[in-house]
């Protein structure tokens, strides 16, 4: 029998904002601008990075900025998620998952067909939806830089830990074991102004967020993050 992953004694808490992610596109022009977060919920902690001004575009290097794909991009960069946050459980996400599977556009989403509006995500009827600030109270049980080989649009397929998000997979129990990762909620924290010190191997408490990705059909705590 699988031995129980080892986690910290204590839970760790997330604050989220919602969106939805599909992928890829041309490579970033070096504009000599920095990105602008507009809201600033790392404060002090706020460091700038190469890829501020290598990508500081909210929609990424998606060329059509009104396309499906670059307003994805968008909600995935917003860090204006605002106080006071609801407090969210594993079993809110998973009927959040298969509220959007109902959606009419559902079986056609992939990484090469985007949804044309965010109108579906932003009132799907249930208690929290894209752009909601959100809480998530769970267990980490691993994080590491992702898309490190060619990266994604919304980081302008950069390539590195550096200039990509850091995901996390969050479990709700602290007995997880290797097979529940695949029931994992997993939240991606942007590089975008990134704090020095969070990194995959020193996460506890982040401001993420909230996204539904139509590429693997899932829906995920994303990006935003900000210490608790």
């Amino acid at each position: 029998m699988e031995a129980p992953h080892e986690f910290s004694q204590d839970p760790i808490r997330i604050r989220l904002f919602l969106c939805v992610d599909l992928d890829p596109g041309p490579r970033c022009i070096n504009e000599k601008k920095k990105f602008d977060l507009k809201c600033h919920p790392f404060k002090a902690l706020e460091v700038a990075h190469p890829i501020d001004s290598l990508c500081p575009s909210p929609t990424g290097n998606v060329t059509d900025k009104t396309s499906g794909h670059a307003l994805q991009n968008l909600a995935k960069n917003n860090f204006c998620a605002a106080e006071p946050f609801s407090d969210i459980s594993h079993n809110n996400l998973l009927q959040l998952e298969k509220t959007v599977e109902k959606l009419p556009g559902f079986p056609t989403w992939d990484r090469d067909h985007y949804p044309d509006s965010r109108k579906d995500f932003t009132n799907t009827g249930g208690t929290f939806n894209e752009g909601a600030a959100v809480r998530y109270t769970g267990y980490v049980f691993e994080a590491h830089a992702a898309d490190t080989s060619g990266g994604e649009s919304v980081n302008c397929d950069q390539s590195g830990a550096a200039p990509n998000d850091v995901h996390i997979a969050l479990v709700p129990d602290s007995k997880a074991t290797a097979e529940d990762e695949c029931t994992s909620i997993t939240a991606e924290m942007s590089p975008h102004y990134r704090p020095t010190k969070w990194t995959g191997q020193g996460i506890s408490s982040r401001l993420a967020a909230f996204v539904w990705d139509p590429t693997t059909k899932s829906m995920y705590p994303t990006r935003r993050q900000s210490t608790t």
